[in-house]
């Protein structure tokens, strides 16, 4: 039995039980195909990501041009051939970029959850400061268990973390629309 705040909580969201299920459903099916293909899904999201930043480095630089009477021409222009640059090297080389950003990601984990034991010792007096340490403590982990696999781990956590996503994602829908469509019932 919901109560009235759940009740009021998903109101704005009567008649639209029936798409949240089936785009949770949707996604949790794409989250199952991503975890079963994480290889493929790194190396499509790193390709994709490189041409979003190609696409990116011309539309700067057309800008730069069509605007090279200001200041600023300059830095947009090395942006726009930085982006390209490093846009057609992803598309080119999109397994070696992809261990980069793991590389990157790993170690930008690792350093957060550091950042967050030592944020944690210092709200030790106040009261939840264990939520932070364990989210610390689980960021080192994770940081280290990507880190102590990489540079295989280049080629599936991306993947990885997409499909993660799109799971998650897939079962809120879910659960979100069962909630909205049982205010019907009630």
């Amino acid at each position: 039995m919901q109560t009235e705040l759940e009740a009021r909580a998903y109101r704005g969201l009567e008649g639209h039980g029936g798409w949240l299920l089936a785009v949770g459903i949707i996604l949790i099916i794409l989250g199952l195909i991503a975890a079963g293909a994480t290889v493929a899904v790194t190396l499509a999201s790193v390709m994709l990501y490189g041409f979003l930043l190609l696409i990116g480095g011309v539309s700067e630089g057309i800008h730069s041009f069509a605007a090279r009477k200001w200041s600023g021409f300059f830095s947009h222009l090395a942006i726009a051939i930085l982006y390209v640059i490093a846009g057609g090297y992803m598309i080119r080389q999109p397994v070696v970029s992809s261990m980069i950003f793991t590389l990157v990601l790993g170690y930008a984990i690792l350093i957060t959850g550091i950042f967050r034991i030592i944020l944690a010792f210092r709200l030790h007096s106040e009261r939840n400061w264990g939520w932070v340490l364990l989210s610390g403590v689980v960021a080192v982990l994770l940081g280290g268990m990507i880190l102590a696999r990489w540079p295989v781990s280049g080629l599936t956590i991306i993947g990885l973390f997409v499909a993660i996503e799109l799971l998650i994602n897939g079962w809120s829908l879910l659960i979100i629309g069962v909630a909205v469509r049982s205010l019907k019932a009630t």
